[in-house]
């Protein structure tokens, strides 16, 4: 089964705080975890499995607040090694994608929680899924969909530094107040008619639309 890495990961908030908060428009969010681990998210959620490059960090939040598990990378680790995290995403509720500027070759993240790891080979990644992925206890919505999302990528470099709030106190979680936030969605809604996105389908891109 592997190390119980439960006493390794940082715990930055619970279930219950910053969730169900969706963006009215396409607004641009900050987080105060990079990469970030909850908070205010886009209406959609990117569908979970492998990116070779940058997805937004809105969309990814949306995915961990459905239980998934996202795996961030250095993108300059070796292909050999970036392949082996590729493979952990085909198991369902997993998200593997680069991320710049980390303190660590890899870097899990669920909601309000996360771990750095050694690499690609650190034992202690595929502990932290089987600990973490759908965990109803640290899920706000477990078992909702992780398919049936946006699937998009950019060049865009994501968020490299913490955001932070000017009142310590301040709810919600992220470059939000409650004033320019909208009620969620249903978890299980189609994403067509969730809120506008904040880009463009790599599909329709490759479509030439």
């Amino acid at each position: 089964m592997g190390p119980d890495v439960s006493a390794e990961v940082v715990t930055y908030f619970d279930k219950d705080t910053a969730v169900a908060i969706h963006p009215s428009d396409d607004t641009f969010i900050l987080y105060e975890q990079v990469p970030p681990v909850g908070g205010p998210h886009n209406a959609i959620w990117q569908t979970c499995g492998f990116y070779p490059q940058y997805i937004f960090n809105w969309h990814g939040v949306h995915a961990l607040e459905h239980g998934a598990v996202w795996l961030t990378y250095d993108p300059g680790l070796p292909q050999a090694d970036i392949d082996k995290l590729a493979a952990k995403a085909g198991q369902g509720y997993v998200l593997v994608s680069p991320y710049p500027g980390l303190d660590a070759p890899v870097v899990g993240s669920v909601w309000g929680k996360q771990m750095s790891f050694t690499g690609a080979d650190d034992e202690r990644i595929d502990s932290f899924i089987r600990q973490y992925r759908l965990n109803a206890e640290n899920t706000p919505e477990p078992g909702a969909r992780c398919t049936g999302g946006v699937t998009w990528t950019t060049d865009q470099v994501p968020q490299q530094n913490p955001y932070i709030q000017a009142d310590s106190g301040g709810d919600p979680i992220g470059g939000l107040t409650s004033i320019d936030a909208t009620a969620t969605a249903q978890a299980g809604e189609s994403p067509d008619t969730a809120s506008t996105p904040v880009a463009r389908n790599e599909q329709d891109e490759q479509a030439g639309s």
